[in-house]
This record gives C-alpha cells, structure tokens and sequence, in this order.
C-alpha cells in the first residue's frame, strides 16, 4: 500500500473494531500492511495479531503464512516454520519460494538455496531481473552470505536505484566501511532529505565509526522529522550514554521504553546506563525486566545476563552473579572461554583470590589467540579495581613482554595503571605513551579520571610529572 493516509486509516479503523470487540473485514494485502507497520514499530505481539487474524480470515493466504514462517525462523524454530510453510497454498508464489530459500539457508544448505534463486531468477522477466536480483541479495545479506550476496549485486544493472544504494550502504555499514556506507546514504538524503531512516541510518553508521557529534546531529534530523521514531531515540541514548551524558541518556531510553514497553532494549541499556554510573543496585531490576521481555531466542539474553552477573558481583552478591553466569553459559552463542573468564572477574571482585586466578588461568587454556589479549585485559582491569595492581602487572608485563607483543594496540592504559598504582614511574611513562599514541580512547577511559576534566590525551604525559614527586 503506497497511500500512507489509506494505511493510517485502515489502521484506525482496525483498534476501533478490536476496542469494540467486533470483527472488520480488510484485504489480506490491507492487513499485511498494518502488520508490517506494528513490526516496523517494534510492537512484534500487534504485528502477529494482526497475522492471526488474516490467517483466520484467509487460511492458506502465502503473506500472512509466510510471516508466521519468518517470526519462527527469527525464534530459529525450522520445525515450526516449515509448518507454516505446509499451509501455504500456492506453491508458485514468489513469497512462497523465498521462503524456502530461507529455510534452506538455516538448514546451512547455502548452495541448495542458491541453486533456488537462480531458478526464480531466471524464470523472472527481463524487466524484472534487476529487482530479482536485489531482492535474492537482500535474502544472503539478511542471512550473513556476503559472497553470494555480493554475486547478486553485481547482477543488478541499475546501480542508481533506491533498492541498490540502499542495500549497498547496509552491506559496507556491516563490514566496516562506514565512510563508504555514507556516501551512499548520502546520495539517499540528496533524493529524499526528509527520511527519517535514512538519518536513523547514518547516525548508526556515525556511531559505530566514533564520530559521535555527527551521530548526534543525525539522530536530531530523523527526530525533528518523526519525533518518535524508537530507533533514531535509542541511537541518541547510545551517543548520549557514549558521551556519559547519562542524564539524558536516561531521558531516551526510558522515552523508548514508553514507546515500545514490550521491547527488552530499553530496559537493558537503562542498566548498563546505571551500571556505568557504579549504580548497580539501581541497574539489576532493569536487567531482571530485560530478561523477562526477552524471548528464549533474543541475542540479548548473553551480553545482559554478562552484565546482570558484573551488577551482582560488584554489590558482593557472589552467589547471584555465579547463578548469572551459569544462565549465560546457556545461550546458544555463549563461548567457554568467556565464561570463565567472567567466573575469574566475579571471583576476584568478591575476594576469592585463588578461585580467581584458577579460572582466569583455566581460561587462557581453551581460548583461541584471538581471544588471549582480550581476557588478559578483562581480567587484569578486574584485578586492578579490586586493589590487585600487582596481579595486573604480572599478567600484563608477561604477555607485552615475555611474549613478545609489544606491537599490541590494547591494553597499556590498564598496564599504565598498574606500574602508577605500583611507583613504577620508567615503565609507566612508556605504557602511557604506547596508549596515548596507539589507542587515546582507552587512554582516556581507563586514565582519564587521573587528570583535570578536558585535559587532551596528547597532555597525559605533562601532567604525569607530578605523579612521583
């Protein structure tokens, strides 16, 4: 439906009969579009409402199925969703064949799939090949094939089109490109300045690139757009909460949290907002509701129940935030070594030294490479805040040094830290500088509270004279 005052009234007229308790007849397409609109809200319990109803009123109907379909490959249910898929009556529709490409692609069965989308390319008219096209990419981009969706990109012959600059900017966003995801973004806004999405999107790509003024300014456009647009609300609270403006982060999520009360993000960032001001008695009810608006599913449950299990640990709830753990050493995406590692932080802040150290080491056993330097870090900062500089020092020291990575990016401000807190003044002058130089936002996260407020990283080294008087 592309008549917007047709979708709001058809809308209007859906709530009056539902607050009447009676029945309303609409098409399936008028429907699906009001569904659509629930879900683009993040209101995802009226959005299947609404699909159970057009299931009632259309059984057999490919749109409303397929939505079932989708929901339950998101709740990764493939069981269920094929279920729905049986039900579809007409085999022949597009929406039908896409979905069991989908399937396909949770299967793991990629070149099945792609296979699929060949035939459903080529059966396609030449008009309509480049649409084909983008659509199929959009499919592997959704699914986090990068090569074939790329191979469909290529096919696509209009690289001026919406679809295309849109797609394209997603995809670079999600490698990292952010300037080259602006570009086309910007191209977007030159086509259509008053997109709330499109500078919902560019303050996304803003953030994740540390240009958080400019997200900032991105996030004010979508919203003097559509002040309550729940994305660009909770892009601001993130640029916000980035800034330790925590007031005012406050101020957005709980604005989002009105807006879309069945969402757990709200919630979960309102405690780790809570959580970075050391309020961590405040931040746990917020983390307990998050879990509680999580479906068994979410991605969200690992990182909150991580945090809920740090919130616990630093209020000497040791029992609790073991209980934390265990819960996130159940998610599907939760990784060994991590977990132990957070075993050894929890241990350490509770004064379980020995315990602490067993696990931090039984850690570094099972982790991968890539992962050595994190935990090191993790546990080290852990040491530090827990009146342990010398534990720090030793695990630091040992892995710059004695292991030969003095190369590494990350870590000196905790290693500088550590050499302050211990009157090395040689060592903590070179690890000040290898932070300074290497990685100014840890060397003013992790040392800026030793210096005047404002002082510039480039200044760290001055102002340290004073230090080991």
């Amino acid at each position: 439906m592309n008549n917007n005052s047709e979708l709001l009234d058809n809308i209007r007229k859906y709530e009056d009969a539902k607050a009447r308790g009676e029945s309303l007849y609409l098409d399936v397409d008028s429907l699906i579009d009001i569904a659509e609109h629930y879900y683009s809200e993040k209101h995802l319990a009226k959005a299947l409402e609404v699909i159970d109803y057009a299931i009632d009123l259309f059984p057999g109907s490919t749109l409303p199925l397929c939505f079932k379909a989708r929901q339950a490959l998101n709740e990764k249910n493939i069981e269920k969703a094929e279920a729905y898929a049986a039900q579809v009556e007409d085999r022949t529709d597009i929406e039908y064949r896409y979905l069991m490409v989908e399937i396909l692609l949770c299967k793991g069965q990629l070149e099945h799939a792609d296979m699929l989308m060949e035939e459903i390319y080529d059966n396609a008219a030449d008009s309509e090949k480049d649409e084909c096209a983008l659509e199929i990419a959009k499919v592997f981009f959704d699914y986090e094939y990068d090569e074939k969706c790329q191979k469909w990109l290529n096919k696509c012959a209009d690289k001026d089109s919406v679809g295309y600059m849109e797609l394209k900017s997603r995809y670079a966003i999600s490698k990292g490109k952010f300037t080259q995801g602006e570009k086309f973004l910007d191209k977007l806004l030159d086509q259509d300045p008053f997109s709330a999405t499109y500078w919902t999107q560019m303050a996304s790509a803003q953030f994740l690139s540390n240009n958080i003024d400019k997200s900032l300014e991105s996030c004010d456009y979508a919203l003097a757009i559509d002040s309550n647009n729940v994305d660009a609300i909770i892009h601001k609270a993130n640029c916000l909460c980035s800034l330790e403006n925590y007031d005012e982060a406050i101020k957005y999520y709980l604005r989002y949290s009105e807006l879309v009360p069945e969402s757990e993000l709200g919630d979960m960032f309102l405690g780790i907002c809570c959580s970075n001001r050391d309020k961590y008695q405040e931040a746990i009810p917020h983390l307990q509701k998050a879990i509680e608006k999580c479906s068994p599913s979410s991605d969200n449950l690992l990182p909150i129940y991580k945090e809920l299990a740090y919130c616990y640990s630093a209020t000497k709830n040791l029992p609790e935030a073991l209980n934390a753990i265990d819960m996130a050493s159940m998610q599907p995406e939760s990784d060994a070594a991590e977990i132990r590692c957070m075993r050894s932080i929890c241990y350490i802040m509770n004064g379980k030294d020995l315990e602490a150290f067993e696990m931090f080491k039984q850690a570094l056993a099972i982790a991968d490479s890539d992962q050595l330097l994190q935990i090191c870090i993790d546990f080290s900062a852990a040491s530090i805040d827990s009146q342990h500089p010398d534990l720090a020092y030793f695990i630091l020291h040992k892995l710059y040094y004695e292991e030969g990575n003095e190369l590494l990016n990350d870590g000196w401000g905790y290693y500088a830290l550590a050499c302050l807190q211990l009157n090395k003044p040689a060592e903590y002058y070179t690890a000040l500088s290898n932070v300074c130089q290497r990685n100014p936002e840890e060397a003013k996260q992790v040392l800026g509270s030793l210096f005047p407020d404002g002082t510039p990283v480039e200044d760290y080294i001055n102002y340290s004279n004073n230090f080991f008087k």
